[in-house]
């Protein structure tokens, strides 16, 4: 990364804006290891007219349970970082860890639609064409009425 970009602390903007940011519970943060998925937030150390903050895609490659490194899955960036691009940060860097099961739950409830939550799964999932994933999302959801889906 950049110089002039920094990691965000998720539990200092929890603290500061509890119901803009929420944080992951304890025990799956715990539980990360090589190959789990988290978002960071990512900012410029200076204020830059614009540029607020971004939050990206980790895919984690090693960790001592609070040091983690691993490589940004990402498929664009306002602040220049590229998808491969070498990430080293904490857990108190951790804002949301990314879960299959999760995101056909968010869809299945309706806070994602379909369109959406097969977006999100893509960036995980490069070579599976998004027709695909819409289909398993539709099936993980079974009987429920999908909101929003096209």
């Amino acid at each position: 990364m950049a110089d002039d970009i920094v990691l965000v602390n998720a539990i200092e903007r929890n603290w500061k804006y509890p119901l803009a940011f929420h944080l992951p519970p304890d025990e799956k943060v715990k539980a990360l290891k090589p190959g789990s998925k988290v978002q960071v937030c990512v900012e410029k150390a200076k204020e830059t007219a614009g540029l607020i903050g971004e939050r990206l895609w980790v895919v984690v490659s090693k960790t001592d349970g609070y040091h983690l490194e691993g490589h940004f899955s990402i498929q664009k960036s306002a602040f220049g970082i590229k998808d491969g691009d070498a990430i080293e940060f904490t857990v108190e860097n951790v804002f949301q860890i990314y879960d299959d099961d999760y995101i056909a739950l968010l869809f299945c409830d309706g806070d994602l639609t379909l369109d959406q939550a097969a977006s999100l799964m893509k960036a995980f999932y490069p070579n599976i064409p998004v027709d695909s994933l819409k289909e398993t999302l539709v099936e993980m959801k079974g009987d429920r009425p999908v909101a929003g889906s096209t």
